[in-house]
């Protein structure tokens, strides 16, 4: 029996044992009781959501930040976890990975500059993780710089290390904020996409600094039928934009991919 159907009892069971007068009080106070609950969680409400776009803002007109990625993901036969160390401006960026699972680990970097994704990588991280070369090539070409537009597949697949992904990736349904001192706690839930599966339970939260009002951390949780994800992003360096040029001598990914 839900919540909801057990009150629904207990309120008939009460209104059969009282008089009209007492029926009639009880309704009178449950109304406005209902009433201020409605008017207090409204408050709250515009509360977390104005926070949340104030975070949203405040990150958006940053310039650019400095942050690491780390997740877990589980099931009942593998575990894969990764880390990306990543600084993100607004139209260039730069990212260090390492990962690992399936009995395979692998490591490679990225920069993006201009129009072009740079690329460093081994030949596990080519193989198995990109699924971008097959291992003859990836051993040729594995820990050479490698140019690749944007326009290619790899390219547009590697392109999510500049502000506006950051800030999109910021975006979740905000339900409650909690005060933790020198931060804010906004806890809620992932935005639905085809990314999560119908059924799973997810969370998701961000800690906003109470001085800035910019991002500290983000978590992210989700389970479903023995499967797991956990994610966090600790955020640093706001503004603190770092020069990032082209690394030389960078081989073309047509020829790389030929």
């Amino acid at each position: 029996m839900t919540a909801a159907a057990l009150a629904g009892l207990l309120v008939l069971a009460g209104c059969a044992a009282t008089t009209t007068s007492t029926t009639s009080t009880s309704v009178a106070s449950s109304t406005s009781t209902s009433t201020s609950t409605s008017t207090t969680s409204t408050t709250v409400a515009a509360s977390v959501n104005k926070l949340y776009q104030t975070m949203l803002s405040k990150a958006s007109h940053a310039g650019s930040v400095h942050y690491v990625a780390l997740s877990q993901s589980s099931s009942t036969t593998a575990t894969t976890r990764l880390e990306f160390v990543t600084d993100a401006a607004q139209s260039s960026g730069s990212q260090e990975a390492t990962w690992s699972g399936g009995g395979h680990s692998g490591r490679f970097t990225v920069i993006l500059a201009g129009s072009t994704i740079y690329l460093q990588a081994d030949e596990a991280s080519y193989v198995t993780f990109l699924q971008a070369l097959p291992a003859a090539k990836a051993a040729k070409y594995a820990g050479k710089w490698v140019a690749i537009p944007k326009t290619e597949k790899l390219g547009a697949a590697l392109d999510t290390i500049t502000m506006s992904v950051v800030v999109k990736n910021l975006q979740f349904l905000p339900a409650s904020e909690r005060s933790l001192g020198a931060s804010i706690l906004i806890s809620g839930q992932p935005l639905p996409t085809g990314a999560i599966p119908a059924g799973a339970t997810t969370a998701a939260s961000t800690t906003v600094s109470s001085l800035t009002f910019l991002p500290v951390q983000q978590t992210f949780t989700a389970s479903l039928n023995g499967s797991s994800e956990q994610s966090s992003v600790t955020f640093s360096e706001w503004g603190a934009a770092k020069p990032m040029g082209a690394p030389s001598g960078a081989i073309p990914w047509s020829t790389v991919s030929a």
